[in-house]
């Protein structure tokens, strides 16, 4: 399999992925409707029995029934590590992406990378993550909506590593955004904790009014509040 594209998946379960060697291009966009939520909306594993949370028991519950129930496994994010090209979009509510990170992998020929607000849950685990698992990461888009910052929990996720700085590779990263707000004043904090300059960053802001553009510039500082 060279290419993957799992789009607007709002059917049951995301899938189970096995070892794609040869996969150069993936692109998943999980809806609202996917059944991979925490009925406690949690982004990590609650701890709950089938009878109170049928998702997080159905991936995480008893390993003796299989791969899918192992408490330490990569359910879906091993299955994309070998991509070269890689988009991961969600909504607020689906979880499976924030789970794996537990046991994230590393994208070892991974150059081109877009997440959207998922990331940003659980003060930026999976965009620190994936700084620090993608070695030869040559570009990052994040593609932000207009809303408020996650504040949801998700203890026991992803542990960052140390103050381990992102790839020596990335060139540029893209923030398109609606507007500059606090949101994207976080997000450029956290790129220059893991070493990315601020000169690398470019951010794209689109207006929600049709026919009035975009503006484009690149970050030379921002002040503290």
């Amino acid at each position: 399999l060279v290419s993957l594209e799992l789009i607007e998946w709002g059917q049951g379960r995301i899938p189970l992925l096995g070892s794609l060697p040869s996969l150069a291009r993936a692109v998943v966009v999980l809806k609202e409707s996917c059944a991979d939520q925490c009925s406690q909306g949690r982004f990590d594993s609650c701890g709950a029995d089938d009878d109170m949370c049928d998702s997080c028991y159905y991936y995480y519950g008893d390993p003796e029934r299989g791969p899918q129930y192992d408490c330490n496994n990569c359910i879906f994010l091993k299955g994309l590590s070998e991509a070269r090209d890689l988009e991961l979009s969600a909504n607020s509510d689906v979880v499976v992406f924030n789970r794996d990170l537990k046991w994230c992998p590393t994208f070892t020929k991974l150059k081109t990378l877009l997440l959207n607000d998922w990331c940003l849950a659980a003060d930026h685990n999976a965009l620190i993550c994936f700084l620090q698992h993608s070695p030869i990461l040559e570009k990052l888009t994040l593609q932000l909506s207009k809303g408020p910052p996650y504040v949801t929990e998700a203890e026991g996720i992803y542990k960052p590593l140390g103050q381990s700085v992102a790839s020596n590779c990335l060139k540029i990263v893209e923030i398109k955004c609606e507007n500059v707000d606090n949101k994207v004043h976080k997000i450029l904090k956290i790129l220059a904790t893991y070493g990315i300059h601020l000169e690398q960053i470019s951010v794209q802001q689109t207006s929600g009014i049709p026919g009035s553009g975009c503006f484009n510039f690149v970050c030379t500082g921002f002040s503290e509040n």
